[in-house]
């Protein structure tokens, strides 16, 4: 560690380019963390939420959330004993939103 006691995490953050990008946020909505709630009421469906989701709460990300949200992929792997990867079990791979 060459800073001790400072971390780093990655964010996303939207940007905008005027003219007009006050109007454009206002148009597009925002996005904020998936709750417990949404998280339980989306278990047994089509495209389970994660922990780490983000979910849109007006606007257009709202709106198109379930368009825009695509699906997770999963890839798992098959290991001996010792858990060295044997090789691949099986890919349901990403579906982009």
């Amino acid at each position: 560690e060459d800073f001790p006691g400072i971390t780093a995490e990655p964010t996303a953050v939207r940007r905008y380019a005027a003219p007009g990008k006050a109007r454009t946020a206002q148009v597009l909505g925002y996005l904020s963390p998936v709750t417990d709630d949404e998280i339980q009421q989306a278990q047994d469906g089509p495209s389970p939420y994660l922990r780490s989701d983000q979910v849109g709460r007006s606007g257009l990300e709202r709106t198109y959330d379930k368009e825009l949200r695509g699906k997770a992929g999963v890839t798992r792997y098959e290991v001996d004993n010792l858990g060295r990867v044997m090789g691949e079990a099986e890919n349901d791979p990403a579906v982009a939103g």
